[in-house]
């Protein structure tokens, strides 16, 4: 179960408890939400979901966000459509295309926004990742249409290594501006003989360099992968040391819920200072998660924030809430629902893409990047450098074409093919 550890590592889940934020929950909690449920393998996927809020107390719950996922025959997600409640209509917001290998792993999402002005859907995003040999994800970018230049501009790249066993061995995260790395974190784990996590090392991106700033320390009870409790440390930049532990975590797991509590030191004791509890039902699905903070001048704990799920009869989730406190009454007040249906959509009449056939021959190449297509389609292609600069591009309806590559510097390239809605990228090695 290990909650601690699964959300420290990946997802600030103590972050979106105390940050009261309507575009954050509505973006965060739904797709924290279809992404637990995916990871749940058999269990359906909602094809309709939808996010109603409430700004403060004294406001009612009001339509905010809405999405739709088309699947293919696989049940997999090929197309997501998501609107906003504008003056009391739903309005296109973005559009999202999904390409997947043969396994059915996602290897590109394409997203495009809707521009109301000329009344067409226009490149926002385009994430792309690959996967290690062991089936994990080790490589993530992210980057941003520039209409301007007519490009793609990174913005995000993170990668991850492994250990031999399987277990992320560095996590890197880096953010781009104008092509160069301006900021970015990384996570360094160690583990036990009994491979479970023993540290994890935190790091930022300064100045041109990675310098510490985090460790976290883990210790268990018996053979049990779920830690008893962690506590973190900072780096002393002026010593060049770690100083003595500021903050622990201490986790208690039974049957029906799971505690992670928190305490500060002031130097001289620890003093509790934040509660997050998750409870399960007997098929040990999470029913509620609560935040709670200590208050010295009662000596107990005030709860700040509260989120419930219920489920069908299937497993598959029915309903998100969250509740929040509203910090100048302190009042807590219920200000997100998430509602998710599973009836059958239609992606505007479209038909799930089928990735286009092509084959790059010779790869690697020297001169030229010669691509035969399938189909009679018009077919655009566009190469890529791995800093996502376009460096040739082509259209055409023939079965073959060729984009130069003669003047590129020898390195990795990334070649993008489209045919109406079906996209597919593939890595051309130049001598």
């Amino acid at each position: 179960m290990s909650i601690g550890v699964a959300f420290s590592s990946f997802y600030p889940f103590t972050k979106l408890f105390s940050t009261i934020k309507s575009l954050f929950i509505s973006f965060n909690f739904f797709f924290l939400a279809v992404f637990t449920l995916v990871a749940q393998g058999n269990i359906p996927q909602p094809t309709h979901i939808v996010v109603r809020e409430a700004i403060s107390p004294a406001e009612p719950l009001e339509n905010s966000q809405e999405t739709f996922l088309y699947y293919d025959s696989n049940d997999f997600s090929f197309e997501s459509k998501s609107n906003s409640w504008v003056s009391g209509d739903w309005v296109l917001d973005l559009r999202s295309y999904y390409t997947r290998d043969a396994q059915g792993k996602l290897t590109e999402m394409l997203e495009k926004a809707w521009d109301p002005i000329n009344s067409v859907l226009i490149n926002y995003s385009l994430t792309t990742i690959e996967y290690h040999p062991n089936g994990q994800e080790n490589y993530r970018k992210q980057a941003s249409w520039n209409p301007t230049t007519a490009q793609w501009e990174n913005q995000l790249i993170a990668t991850n290594t492994f250990t031999t066993s399987g277990k992320v061995e560095q996590y890197t995260r880096e953010v781009f501006a104008n092509g160069v790395v301006v900021a970015g974190a990384r996570n360094m784990y160690t583990y036990d003989a009994l491979n479970r996590l023993s540290q994890k090392i935190g790091q930022s991106w300064v100045n041109g360099a990675w310098i510490n700033y985090q460790k976290w320390d883990y210790e268990y009870t018996g053979a049990a992968e779920d830690f008893a409790y962690f506590s973190m440390s900072l780096w002393d930049q002026n010593m060049a040391t770690w100083m003595d532990p500021a903050i622990r975590q201490t986790q208690t797991i039974t049957s029906d819920q799971s505690t992670l509590l928190g305490a500060y030191w002031d130097g001289s004791a620890w003093h509790p200072d934040s509660k997050y509890t998750t409870f399960y039902d007997a098929n040990g699905l999470a029913t509620q998660l609560t935040s709670e903070f200590w208050v010295d001048a009662t000596a107990s704990w005030k709860l700040n924030n509260k989120s419930e799920r219920t489920y069908n009869s299937d497993f598959s989730s029915a309903q998100n809430t969250f509740y929040f406190t509203d910090f100048d009454s302190g009042v807590l007040f219920l200000q997100a629902v998430v509602d998710f249906d599973y009836q059958t959509y239609l992606a505007a009449e479209k038909k799930p893409a089928s990735l286009p056939q092509v084959r790059v021959a010779p790869n690697p190449t020297t001169d030229f990047v010669q691509v035969q297509l399938g189909g009679e389609l018009l077919s655009n292609l566009t190469l890529f450098d791995m800093q996502g600069k376009i460096v040739a591009q082509t259209s055409t309806t023939a079965s073959e074409a060729s984009l130069p590559i003669s003047t590129q510097p020898a390195g990795t390239y990334l070649l993008r093919i489209e045919q109406g809605s079906a996209t597919r990228t593939l890595q051309v090695v130049k001598f």
